[in-house]
């Protein structure tokens, strides 16, 4: 009976199994990556020659095997409150969820053994985002409310993820630049619009229940900005002109860091629970310059920034940003009090240390494997102390006693 309570505990609620697994695999993933670091720099442990190839498998957990489990946790829960409409019922989010955890569990099981495996893992997961797109597409058709631009930018790029797997399964077929056009489509189509819709919508309102005086501003033809520059970025790269893609970064660079300022990133910093928010999208215009300065040089003929941009951008602006939704959302539907305490927020700032990590060792190592292997041992160490204060949350009852 203790554990049939405890079930149905956990699975009460679409955030709790979602963020659960979400929570789970940013730990498995990046211990996957760190073991393959370890053999290839130190010798330390046994070399394995998986089934695909190592950055393949790093990239597509890391994309496509992370995101849609804290997106679908995300959107589960605040998705009908934007629309006034219920909430998936359990059938709903359990089976997207065991389709997503079965495909990542035969995706790291093929990665050992044969690499069909590992494809039918691939084949799974944009199931699971299919099963879950496709009641959040009928939820958004289905609400009488008038201002839907957010919820449709969503439902978009959660099928674009799935265009994005499928190139990415093609790509280990065929070869060619499939690969390529899988990595930017995952993060500037998929990841990079639902985390600019839900900053769009969440941190101005967030805010002004915080700040005070404080005036909403969030037009519509900012988040459409975005968007384009998204769209843009994410086709030139596809088309392998990354000399060009400074042309929507810059502008956007510099659109962002006034947004930053606009939303008032500067008055948020004496409550904790906003600021991280705040500083989690101050990364946004900092990793589009470096995108811009890096597509400069490559303009220019020279070598260009490496993959220092693209780390900027994922462990800058988006992962910063997940450290801190993720953190809110826990807090507010655990029944908490809304706010970071001071582990947490010393936590927040060491994550920081896993970019300056990343970006320097590749910017000014001549030898970066150790380096590479260091970012990612800090980042099982933050994320590990994450799990251990927030991931128990999703498995007892409400700290209010409320449902849910």
């Amino acid at each position: 009976m203790a554990l049939r309570d405890s079930w149905q505990t956990f699975s009460s609620a679409p955030h709790r199994v979602m963020f659960f697994a979400g929570a789970t695999q940013a730990i498995l993933a990046m211990l996957w990556w760190a073991y393959d670091l370890a053999a290839r720099y130190t010798g330390l442990l046994p070399f394995i020659d998986w089934t695909l190839p190592a950055r393949h498998g790093h990239q597509f957990l890391m994309i496509y095997g992370l995101f849609p489990l804290f997106f679908f946790g995300f959107i589960m829960t605040a998705g009908p409150r934007w629309l006034d409409m219920p909430p998936p019922d359990r059938r709903q989010y359990l089976s997207s969820l065991g389709l997503l955890c079965g495909g990542i569990a035969l995706f790291y099981l093929g990665m050992v053994s044969t690499r069909l495996l590992a494809l039918l893992g691939m084949a799974l997961w944009p199931a699971g985002i299919g099963r879950a797109g496709w009641w959040w597409l009928q939820t958004v058709r289905a609400s009488q409310q008038t201002a839907k631009q957010h919820p449709w930018t969503v439902a978009i790029a959660l099928f674009a993820g799935m265009l994005g797997v499928a190139c990415f399964a093609i790509g280990e077929l065929v070869g060619g630049d499939w690969n390529r056009a899988a990595v930017s489509i995952g993060i500037w189509w998929f990841i990079m619009p639902v985390f600019l819709a839900v900053a769009h919508r969440m941190i101005p309102f967030f805010t002004g229940n915080v700040v005070r005086p404080y005036k909403y501003w969030r037009p519509m033809w900012l988040l459409w900005a975005w968007l384009a520059g998204c769209a843009g970025h994410g086709l030139l790269e596809i088309l392998g002109l990354p000399q060009w893609t400074w042309l929507p970064d810059l502008p956007l660079a510099a659109l962002s860091g006034y947004v930053s300022w606009r939303w008032g990133v500067h008055r948020s910093m004496k409550v904790w629970i906003l600021a991280m928010l705040h500083i989690g999208f101050a990364w946004l215009s900092i990793s589009l310059a470096v995108y811009g300065a890096h597509s400069l040089l490559l303009l220019a003929g020279k070598a260009g920034l490496g993959l220092v941009p693209l780390h900027v951008l994922m462990l800058g602006f988006i992962g910063t940003m997940l450290l801190a939704m993720a953190t809110r959302v826990t807090l507010g539907h655990s029944g908490r009090q809304l706010a970071a305490d001071q582990p947490t927020w010393v936590l927040f700032w060491l994550y920081h240390a896993v970019i300056l990590l990343r970006t320097g060792a590749e910017l000014f190592l001549s030898r970066p494997g150790h380096g590479y292997l260091a970012a990612a041992l800090l980042w099982l160490a933050c994320f590990g102390w994450w799990y251990r204060r927030y991931a128990v949350m999703y498995l007892i009852p409400r700290a209010d006693g409320a449902p849910g």
